[in-house]
């Protein structure tokens, strides 16, 4: 995780704005309120599962070096 903080910093402004469209998006009540928690945070899951991918994908670029 230490080697994707600058990552994370240099593109700090661009998830910041990702997660606070899907936060917006939940309290006004834009996102399906049926099916459970993850369709209630979809797009909150969405960024968060891209960014937990491109980590994971870091990771095992930094391991097969």
């Amino acid at each position: 995780m230490k080697k994707e903080l600058p990552w994370i910093k240099y593109n700090e402004d661009a998830i910041l704005h990702l997660l606070n469209q899907a936060l917006l998006s939940k309290s006004i009540g834009s996102l399906p309120n049926r099916g459970g928690l993850f369709e209630q945070n979809y797009w909150f899951v969405l960024v968060l599962n891209e960014l937990n991918l491109y980590i994971k994908n870091l990771e095992s670029e930094s391991r097969s070096r």
